[in-house]
């Protein structure tokens, strides 16, 4: 049929003899198959090929540092792609890195759009300005504190962040649920699916007042919602057809893809485009169905559209030549700012965590397959290829812990550290941003509570020895002190 996934496409092209006529010019080369080196040396026998990198001799004339680990390999092998010299804007141009500790996802885009109002009032020009998001969650915060100034997307936003997703995939599990069941919707369900932005906006453009609705279910006694008391509540069909069990999946799919289109007129901005991208794949979804399982469970249903469409993402579109460029790292590649901010930069984030697949780590090295090393290797070049031609570079990373240790700087800031902090060319700055509230606002308005009898008795109480008139065992348990923590007065 003519059709095949890139690797397979690429095997196909190194096992055929290829006659090559037109120059072929090869940009930002990092990390190739076999099969694609294979066609490459092919077109590079017949001099048609022109390779052109952007590497500096400060890692390349390196043996071990971990941008320039591929890039030695591939010259290593190929001897004849190598340059004749490389260039040294990373330490011989004057520039200023600065790391920031902020906690949280919001306060870094925040103090980004704090540098960005500096840098733009200084006289640099918007198009002069990028902002680097290894993970695309940081899209909406920073768009919100941006708001007002030109902004040009070049990343997809994944469509699991949306409402819209969302939405769909409650739909789904409680169709799922109630399938399994066969008695009706379960309140908390059908609770949640209300508070979700989307469909409480579709409830009140229909004249079902959302808060209406929380309250008559919360009045009635029962934690499952019968059939009889959903077609009693919601006068609208399609709401009725939506939430109503009893319909295989292909069928559901036409009933949801009804309603999305009246709620897609209805919105704008980020979630209309998350609605489209979902109707286009629900129709792929439909078709598949149709020609070739249009039987098929709920349960297996369920299991293949979670797997198919929480990887997808939407392309945000702009004007690429107006504007503040928000981009991803991977979009970074060709391009050089002047003055630059990389977000989350968190060890696991980056470089990110490398995906284990299904061959183990020796199968891997045996059939020369990447390895977590040049996963890491390319994210370290990443890094160090945006600092090439910048004047001002600022990292972020997030200092919020949690129960898995999250707040960790990457291991790329701490090596630039120790590389750049007394470099005569680098200026190094560090600084931490700290949410502590200064007390001189508070002074007027301290709340207290003084404490009882009762309270102090109750305190008192846990720093009681165990004893046989009082057995039970005392003390503070960590959840009470991180509770005194937050707030004394609970």
């Amino acid at each position: 049929k003519k059709i095949g996934y890139l690797g397979f496409i690429a095997r196909e092209a190194s096992i055929k003899a290829l006659s090559i006529t037109t120059p072929i010019g090869v940009i930002a080369g990092q990390m190739f198959s076999k099969a694609e080196l294979k066609t490459l040396q092919s077109a590079n026998t017949q001099q048609n090929l022109m390779w052109f990198w952007d590497l500096d001799g400060y890692y390349m004339n390196s043996d071990i540092h971990e941008s320039g680990r591929i890039f030695r390999s591939l010259f290593k092998r190929y001897p004849n792609w190598k340059p004749k010299e490389w260039s040294y804007n990373l330490t011989e141009n004057n520039k200023e890195i600065t790391t920031v500790a902020v906690p949280g996802t919001l306060g870094q885009a925040l103090h980004a759009a704090e540098i960005i109002q500096k840098w733009t009032r200084s006289g640099i020009a918007e198009e002069s300005i990028a902002i680097i998001l290894p993970h695309e969650s940081m899209v909406l915060p920073l768009l919100r504190s941006l708001s007002g100034q030109a902004v040009n997307l070049s990343l997809g936003f994944p469509l699991r962040l949306t409402f819209a997703y969302a939405c769909i995939q409650q739909l789904f599990q409680m169709q799922w649920s109630m399938g399994k069941t066969q008695q009706g919707i379960r309140m908390d369900a059908l609770i949640s699916l209300i508070h979700n932005p989307l469909f409480k906006s579709y409830l009140n453009r229909i004249g079902q007042p959302a808060e209406t609705l929380l309250k008559s279910i919360k009045k009635q006694g029962s934690f499952v919602l019968t059939k009889e008391w959903i077609c009693s509540q919601f006068k609208n069909t399609e709401t009725q057809n939506l939430l109503l069990p009893g319909r295989l999946p292909l069928d559901y799919l036409k009933i949801l893809k009804n309603w999305m289109q009246s709620c897609s007129n209805a919105q704008q901005d980020l979630e209309s485009h998350a609605l489209e991208e979902l109707k286009i794949q629900l129709e792929l979804l439909e078709r598949t169905l149709s020609e070739y399982q249009s039987d098929m469970p709920w349960n297996s249903f369920k299991l293949y559209t979670d797997r198919f469409l929480q990887h997808l993402k939407i392309p945000l579109q702009g004007e690429p030549v107006r504007g503040i460029q928000i981009l991803g790292l991977l979009e970074s590649r060709c391009l050089d700012f002047s003055h630059f901010i990389v977000l989350n930069t968190n060890e696991g984030i980056v470089p990110a965590a490398s995906h284990v697949g299904y061959f183990p780590y020796d199968l891997k090295y045996a059939f020369e397959l990447p390895l977590p090393q040049d996963h890491e290797s390319v994210y370290a070049y990443y890094i160090y290829r945006l600092l090439h031609r910048c004047q001002k570079a600022v990292f972020m990373y997030d200092t919020e812990q949690d129960v898995l240790g999250k707040g960790e700087k990457s291991r790329c800031l701490t090596q630039m550290e120790s590389e750049f902090s007394n470099h005569p060319k680098i200026q190094w700055n560090s600084y931490s941003l700290n949410q502590l509230p200064s007390l001189n606002g508070f002074s007027a308005n301290t709340f207290t509570r003084p404490q009882s009898s009762l309270s102090l008795e109750r305190v008192n109480s846990l720093f009681a020895l165990r004893s046989e008139k009082n057995p039970a065992k005392r003390g503070f348990s960590s959840t009470a002190l991180n509770v005194s923590k937050s707030c004394s007065l609970r």
